[in-house]
C-alpha cells in the first residue's frame, strides 16, 4: 500500500502528542537543518528538543503506523 508522506507525517504525530511529544520538519533552507536533521521531535511542554535527525520511517514502522509493505510516496 502506497502512504503519502503528510500522511506518514500526521500519523506519527498523532501518536506522539499522547505523550506530550510533536513530530517538526526543517525547512530545507533553515540554518539549523545541519544541526536538527528535516524531522526531529520535541517535548510541548518544555519546548526542549527531545530527539533530532529522526528518521520517520523507522520510527513510523517502530510505533506500528506504517506496515512491512507499505511503501511511502515523498
Amino acid at each position: 500500500m502506497k502512504v503519502a508522506i503528510r500522511t506518514l507525517e500526521a500519523r506519527v504525530n498523532r501518536a506522539l502528542q499522547k505523550d506530550g511529544l510533536e513530530l517538526r520538519k526543517s525547512h530545507p533552507q533553515s540554518k539549523w537543518i545541519g544541526e536538527n536533521g528535516r524531522y526531529y521531535i520535541i517535548c510541548q511542554f518544555t519546548n526542549g528538543i527531545e530527539s533530532n535527525h529522526v528518521d520517520i520511517e523507522a520510527l513510523a514502522r517502530e510505533m506500528g503506523k506504517l506496515h512491512d509493505n507499505d511503501e511511502v510516496i515523498y
